[in-house]
């Protein structure tokens, strides 16, 4: 048997020392990966700010933003709950949605006003239509 040179040896010494990309790539990408899933799920990170960020979404276009009808947003025009703070029923005439969405399709299509108090603001203010007799 041939022995190998003092370069040889040392050649297959280094060679056997360097980790390869996916020899480590596991040790960075698995806690990376996890500790994203954790941000998304105790609302660290909001998962749309992050699709925005990456330019997976338009800024105003992704889907379940903005509202259809009076509906989506939570309430429904011409509703009528009772208020317990005031003790008495009250109608629903307006909704709010946000000031980068149009208003929603059983309102009219011109916001009345905005609110610019409100967190999460600004929102348009958007007018029921005239309830169908």
């Amino acid at each position: 048997m041939v022995k190998p040179t003092k370069k040889e040896a040392e050649k297959n010494k280094s060679e056997k020392s360097k980790p390869s990309f996916w020899s480590t790539a596991p040790y960075i990408l698995i806690p990376l990966i996890f500790g994203l899933l954790i941000a998304f799920q105790t609302g660290l990170l909001d998962i749309n700010e992050f699709k925005e960020f990456f330019g997976l979404l338009d800024k105003d276009g992704f889907p379940g933003k903005c509202a259809v009808n009076s509906c989506d947003t939570g309430v429904c025009c011409h509703n009528t709950n009772y208020d317990s703070s005031i003790g008495t029923n009250v109608s629903v005439f307006a909704v709010i949605v946000p000031a980068s969405c149009p208003c929603p399709e059983d309102t009219k299509s011109e916001p009345v006003g905005v609110d610019n108090v409100a967190p999460g603001g600004p929102y348009n203010i958007c007018e029921c239509l005239e309830k169908s007799k």
